[in-house]
C-alpha cells in the first residue's frame, strides 16, 4: 500500500483531485477538516489554548473562526501563535491515520495545503501537488471568500511557488483545463501511483 500526500496552493483543485480519488477507493484525510473538527471540539486542548491566546475569538466555548481569522490575517505574530498550537495537533492526528491506514494495507491520500511549507514530506510515501494558474486561483480565492484582489496575493504569499512544488513533487498535475480534463488527469496519476506502489 502507499500513503500519498497531496498538496497544492489555496484553490489549486487538490480537493477535487481528493474527492475523484476517494472515489477510485482511497482513503482520504483533509487537513482542513481536521482544523476545523479541531476548532469544534469542545474543551479540548486546542480550544483551551486558543481562548487563552485569542479570547476574542471564543464564544460559549465556540470558536468564531472569522474573528479569528481577521485576527491572524496580515499579522505574522499571530498566524505563528495560531501555528504553534494547531499544527502539532493536525500532525498528531494525521499521523495516527496514517499508522491505522498502513495497519490496513489501505491506499491512503492525505490532502495537506501546508505539507512542504511544514516540512511534512517524510510522512509519506510519495506526494502529489496540484499546480494552477496564478489568475485562476486568484478569482477562484476571490470568489470564495468574497475578498479583494490584494487579499487574494496575500493568502497565496503563504505558499511556497508553484515552480518550488513541481521540483520537490513525485506526481504534478497541471490544473490548466476544465473540471474533466483536471478529473481524467488525475485518473493518470492515480493509475501511476498504484502501478508502482
Amino acid at each position: 500500500m502507499t500513503v500519498v500526500g497531496l498538496t497544492g496552493s489555496m484553490a489549486s483543485g487538490k480537493s477535487k483531485v481528493a474527492a475523484q480519488w476517494a472515489r477510485r477507493g482511497a482513503a482520504v484525510f483533509d487537513a482542513d477538516d481536521c482544523v476545523h473538527r479541531l476548532y469544534a471540539a469542545s474543551g479540548s486542548e486546542v480550544m483551551k489554548q486558543i481562548a487563552q491566546v485569542f479570547p476574542q475569538a471564543c464564544h460559549k466555548a465556540i470558536i468564531d473562526r472569522d474573528i479569528l481569522r481577521k485576527l491572524v490575517f496580515d499579522r505574522p505574530e499571530n498566524m505563528k501563535k495560531l501555528e504553534e498550537i494547531v499544527h502539532p495537533a493536525v500532525r498528531a492526528e494525521l499521523c495516527l491515520w496514517i499508522r491505522q491506514q498502513r495497519a490496513q494495507a489501505r491506499t491512503a491520500v492525505a490532502e495537506v495545503a501546508l505539507l512542504y511549507e511544514k516540512d511534512w514530506q517524510g510522512l509519506f510515501d510519495k506526494v502529489v501537488v496540484v499546480c494552477a494558474d496564478r489568475p485562476r486561483q486568484l478569482e477562484r480565492i476571490r470568489n470564495m471568500l468574497n475578498c479583494s484582489r490584494e487579499d487574494a496575493r496575500r493568502r497565496l504569499s503563504f505558499f511556497l511557488s508553484d515552480d518550488e512544488k513541481r521540483t520537490l513533487a513525485d506526481y504534478v498535475i497541471e490544473n490548466d483545463g476544465n473540471e474533466q480534463d483536471l478529473l481524467h488527469k488525475a485518473d493518470t496519476v492515480w493509475e501511476q501511483i498504484k502501478i508502482n506502489a
